[in-house]
């Protein structure tokens, strides 16, 4: 069908859509649950581009260190991403040479306020499948 993803986008890469950054504890169940979710809308989708893109979008901040909370809200709880923490320097490893330095403004503008709504939307599909947040 023009227009869809192969049956195992997400897959092509190994782990694509898991957390690429198992090391950062605190969140990793989040972001495993968020990029599974996100991978699943991706194939879903009838026009899966826009999807696509998001879950990528996703998985590259996790690669360079974003971050997710869950904060209490009146209907239960919502995630937050920290995405400030993706903007640190990247530097080459054997030279120490900076490579990269993401602007979190840009960052927010050019690639996030675009993607609000289906930020919004998965983010609230996976609440659905957390278990309910335990009073502070």
């Amino acid at each position: 069908m023009e227009g869809s993803l192969p049956e195992d986008v997400g897959q092509a890469t190994p782990g694509l859509d898991h957390d690429p950054r198992p090391d950062l504890l605190e969140d990793h169940l989040l972001w495993e649950t968020l990029l599974v979710e996100a991978w699943a809308s991706a194939r879903a989708a009838p026009a899966p581009g826009d999807a696509a893109q998001l879950a990528g979008l996703l998985h590259g901040l996790r690669c360079l260190g974003a971050r997710l909370e869950r904060r209490p809200a009146k209907s239960g709880a919502h995630l937050r991403l920290d995405y400030r923490s993706a903007c640190g320097p990247l530097k080459d490893e054997e030279t120490g040479e900076l490579l990269w330095q993401p602007d979190p403004e840009e960052l927010r503008t050019r690639w996030l306020e675009p993607r609000r709504a289906g930020i919004t939307n998965l983010f609230r599909r996976v609440e659905a499948l957390l278990p309910p947040l335990s009073p502070p």
